[in-house]
Protein backbone atom coordinates (compact mmCIF):
# COMPACT_ATOMS: atom_id res chain seq x y z
CA UNK A 1 0.00 0.00 0.00
CA UNK A 2 2.52 2.23 1.01
CA UNK A 3 4.66 1.89 -1.87
CA UNK A 4 1.77 2.34 -4.16
CA UNK A 5 1.65 5.51 -2.49
CA UNK A 6 4.92 6.57 -2.74
CA UNK A 7 4.67 5.65 -6.34
CA UNK A 8 2.00 8.23 -6.59
CA UNK A 9 3.46 10.92 -5.09
CA UNK A 10 6.88 10.26 -7.61
CA UNK A 11 5.05 10.69 -10.25
CA UNK A 12 3.39 13.94 -9.05
CA UNK A 13 6.80 15.13 -8.07
CA UNK A 14 8.52 13.86 -11.51
CA UNK A 15 5.66 16.12 -13.44
CA UNK A 16 4.78 19.19 -11.29
CA UNK A 17 8.30 20.80 -11.22
CA UNK A 18 8.58 20.75 -14.84
CA UNK A 19 4.87 21.73 -15.96
CA UNK A 20 5.10 24.85 -13.40
CA UNK A 21 8.61 25.58 -14.88
CA UNK A 22 6.97 25.71 -18.36
CA UNK A 23 4.38 27.98 -17.06
CA UNK A 24 6.89 30.54 -15.92
CA UNK A 25 8.67 29.84 -19.10
CA UNK A 26 5.85 30.96 -20.81
CA UNK A 27 5.66 34.04 -19.05
CA UNK A 28 3.50 33.92 -15.61
CA UNK A 29 3.90 37.09 -14.64
CA UNK A 30 5.18 38.05 -10.94
CA UNK A 31 8.44 38.60 -8.32
CA UNK A 32 10.94 36.21 -8.99
CA UNK A 33 9.65 35.00 -12.61
CA UNK A 34 11.56 35.09 -15.63
CA UNK A 35 10.76 34.62 -19.16
CA UNK A 36 12.42 31.24 -21.28
CA UNK A 37 15.91 29.64 -19.48
CA UNK A 38 16.47 33.00 -17.80
CA UNK A 39 14.30 31.51 -15.23
CA UNK A 40 16.85 28.72 -14.63
CA UNK A 41 18.97 31.90 -12.60
CA UNK A 42 16.51 31.02 -9.48
CA UNK A 43 17.78 28.42 -6.90
CA UNK A 44 13.78 28.02 -6.74
CA UNK A 45 13.70 26.63 -10.49
CA UNK A 46 16.79 25.05 -10.05
CA UNK A 47 15.44 22.52 -6.85
CA UNK A 48 12.58 21.51 -8.15
CA UNK A 49 13.77 20.59 -11.51
CA UNK A 50 16.07 18.54 -9.32
CA UNK A 51 13.45 17.17 -7.33
CA UNK A 52 11.40 16.43 -10.54
CA UNK A 53 14.90 14.39 -11.53
CA UNK A 54 15.78 12.49 -8.67
CA UNK A 55 11.61 11.25 -8.72
CA UNK A 56 11.99 10.21 -12.18
CA UNK A 57 15.09 8.31 -11.98
CA UNK A 58 13.41 7.02 -8.90
CA UNK A 59 10.92 5.68 -10.71
CA UNK A 60 12.38 4.49 -13.97
CA UNK A 61 14.69 2.02 -10.94
CA UNK A 62 11.37 0.96 -9.70
CA UNK A 63 9.97 -0.10 -13.04
CA UNK A 64 13.24 -1.87 -14.04
CA UNK A 65 13.64 -3.53 -10.95
CA UNK A 66 17.19 -1.82 -10.29
CA UNK A 67 18.78 -1.27 -6.71
CA UNK A 68 17.09 2.31 -5.87
CA UNK A 69 19.50 3.59 -3.40
CA UNK A 70 21.55 6.17 -5.44
CA UNK A 71 18.68 7.13 -6.63
CA UNK A 72 17.50 7.55 -2.78
CA UNK A 73 20.61 9.58 -2.09
CA UNK A 74 19.64 11.79 -5.19
CA UNK A 75 16.09 12.31 -3.66
CA UNK A 76 17.20 13.13 -0.20
CA UNK A 77 19.32 15.71 -1.89
CA UNK A 78 17.00 17.13 -3.83
CA UNK A 79 14.09 17.29 -1.11
CA UNK A 80 16.54 19.43 1.00
CA UNK A 81 17.23 21.95 -1.88
CA UNK A 82 13.35 22.34 -2.00
CA UNK A 83 13.03 22.61 1.50
CA UNK A 84 15.26 25.31 1.79
CA UNK A 85 13.20 26.95 -1.13
CA UNK A 86 10.21 26.72 0.96
CA UNK A 87 12.05 27.82 4.23
CA UNK A 88 13.77 31.32 2.64
CA UNK A 89 10.25 32.18 1.17
CA UNK A 90 8.60 31.93 4.41
CA UNK A 91 11.37 33.47 6.73
CA UNK A 92 13.07 36.28 4.12
CA UNK A 93 11.57 36.38 0.45
CA UNK A 94 7.48 36.75 1.61
CA UNK A 95 8.25 39.32 4.41
CA UNK A 96 10.50 41.00 1.74
CA UNK A 97 8.05 40.86 -1.18
CA UNK A 98 4.76 39.76 0.08
CA UNK A 99 3.71 36.52 0.62
CA UNK A 100 0.83 36.90 -2.28
CA UNK A 101 3.86 37.48 -4.91
CA UNK A 102 5.61 34.34 -3.35
CA UNK A 103 2.64 32.39 -4.00
CA UNK A 104 1.32 33.95 -7.15
CA UNK A 105 1.18 31.73 -10.47
CA UNK A 106 3.81 29.05 -10.61
CA UNK A 107 5.54 30.25 -7.84
CA UNK A 108 2.37 28.53 -6.11
CA UNK A 109 4.20 25.11 -6.69
CA UNK A 110 7.16 25.92 -6.69
CA UNK A 111 7.75 27.49 -3.37
CA UNK A 112 4.88 25.44 -1.72
CA UNK A 113 3.13 22.69 -3.22
CA UNK A 114 6.21 21.01 -4.32
CA UNK A 115 8.30 21.48 -1.60
CA UNK A 116 5.13 20.42 0.72
CA UNK A 117 5.09 17.29 -0.80
CA UNK A 118 8.80 16.17 -1.25
CA UNK A 119 9.07 16.63 2.32
CA UNK A 120 5.96 14.87 2.95
CA UNK A 121 7.26 12.19 0.62
CA UNK A 122 10.71 11.77 2.65
CA UNK A 123 9.33 11.63 5.80
CA UNK A 124 6.32 9.28 5.61
CA UNK A 125 7.73 6.90 2.81
CA UNK A 126 11.21 6.73 2.57
CA UNK A 127 13.07 3.74 3.71
CA UNK A 128 16.72 4.04 2.99
CA UNK A 129 19.50 4.46 5.37
CA UNK A 130 21.80 7.24 4.06
CA UNK A 131 25.02 7.34 5.54
CA UNK A 132 26.95 10.44 6.79
CA UNK A 133 29.18 11.55 3.55
CA UNK A 134 26.02 11.06 1.31
CA UNK A 135 24.35 13.27 3.64
CA UNK A 136 27.00 16.09 3.88
CA UNK A 137 26.71 15.98 -0.36
CA UNK A 138 23.28 17.81 0.23
CA UNK A 139 25.15 21.15 1.21
CA UNK A 140 26.99 20.71 -2.48
CA UNK A 141 24.28 22.10 -4.61
CA UNK A 142 23.95 25.16 -2.06
CA UNK A 143 27.28 25.51 -2.47
CA UNK A 144 27.92 25.68 -6.06
CA UNK A 145 24.52 28.08 -6.31
CA UNK A 146 25.88 30.76 -3.28
CA UNK A 147 29.36 30.80 -5.18
CA UNK A 148 28.20 31.45 -8.54
CA UNK A 149 25.43 33.75 -7.29
CA UNK A 150 27.94 35.99 -5.01
CA UNK A 151 30.97 35.82 -7.90
CA UNK A 152 28.73 37.19 -10.48
CA UNK A 153 27.79 39.71 -8.35
CA UNK A 154 31.08 40.39 -7.26
CA UNK A 155 32.23 40.58 -10.77
CA UNK A 156 28.96 42.42 -12.01
CA UNK A 157 27.76 44.43 -9.20
CA UNK A 158 24.00 44.29 -7.93
CA UNK A 159 22.97 45.75 -10.59
CA UNK A 160 19.80 48.28 -10.90
CA UNK A 161 16.70 49.07 -12.38
CA UNK A 162 18.88 49.71 -16.07
CA UNK A 163 21.27 47.63 -15.97
CA UNK A 164 19.74 44.55 -14.50
CA UNK A 165 19.34 43.13 -10.99
CA UNK A 166 22.07 40.76 -10.31
CA UNK A 167 21.16 40.74 -6.50
CA UNK A 168 17.39 39.72 -7.08
CA UNK A 169 17.24 37.38 -3.57
CA UNK A 170 18.78 40.40 -2.06
CA UNK A 171 20.77 38.64 0.06
CA UNK A 172 23.84 41.28 -0.95
CA UNK A 173 22.17 44.14 0.17
CA UNK A 174 23.88 44.81 3.15
CA UNK A 175 27.16 43.83 1.57
CA UNK A 176 29.21 41.05 0.20
CA UNK A 177 30.41 39.96 3.15
CA UNK A 178 27.26 39.86 5.03
CA UNK A 179 25.84 37.50 1.52
CA UNK A 180 28.86 35.17 2.49
CA UNK A 181 27.57 34.40 6.06
CA UNK A 182 23.98 34.40 4.92
CA UNK A 183 24.64 31.21 2.41
CA UNK A 184 26.95 30.00 5.38
CA UNK A 185 24.11 30.36 7.50
CA UNK A 186 21.87 28.41 4.79
CA UNK A 187 24.43 25.75 3.83
CA UNK A 188 24.28 24.82 7.82
CA UNK A 189 20.41 25.16 8.11
CA UNK A 190 20.13 22.76 5.23
CA UNK A 191 22.79 20.25 7.00
CA UNK A 192 21.13 20.25 10.36
CA UNK A 193 17.70 20.02 8.65
CA UNK A 194 19.78 16.57 6.79
CA UNK A 195 20.43 15.49 10.02
CA UNK A 196 16.86 15.69 11.00
CA UNK A 197 15.50 14.34 7.99
CA UNK A 198 18.27 11.44 7.69
CA UNK A 199 17.33 10.56 11.42
CA UNK A 200 14.01 9.85 10.18
CA UNK A 201 14.75 7.84 7.74
CA UNK A 202 17.55 6.04 9.69
CA UNK A 203 14.52 4.71 11.94
CA UNK A 204 12.27 3.94 9.24
CA UNK A 205 14.82 1.62 7.54
CA UNK A 206 14.95 -0.27 10.38
CA UNK A 207 17.39 -2.49 12.89
CA UNK A 208 18.76 -3.89 10.01
CA UNK A 209 19.82 -0.31 7.86
CA UNK A 210 23.79 -0.96 8.25
CA UNK A 211 23.62 -4.30 7.69
CA UNK A 212 22.36 -3.22 4.21
CA UNK A 213 24.61 -0.60 3.20
CA UNK A 214 27.19 -3.51 4.29
CA UNK A 215 24.98 -5.22 1.47
CA UNK A 216 25.27 -2.40 -0.85
CA UNK A 217 29.09 -1.93 -0.49
CA UNK A 218 29.91 -6.14 -1.22
CA UNK A 219 27.41 -5.75 -4.72
CA UNK A 220 28.42 -2.47 -5.59
CA UNK A 221 29.93 -3.79 -8.68
CA UNK A 222 26.41 -5.41 -9.84
CA UNK A 223 24.53 -2.09 -8.97
CA UNK A 224 23.38 0.25 -12.09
Amino acid sequence: MKKGIRTVFNLFLAAAPFTAWFLMMGGTAGVLSSRGLESMKYFTVLSNLLEGIASLIWLVCLAAKREKHRAEVLKYIACLCVFLTFATVMVFLGPLYGYRAMFAGANLWLHLIVPLAAVFEMVFFAREDISAPEAACSVIPVFIYGSVYLGNIIMNGRGDAKTGWNDFYGFAMWGIPVGVLIFAGICLIVFGAGLVLRRIMRKSAGPHSGQGRQNRSETGSREP
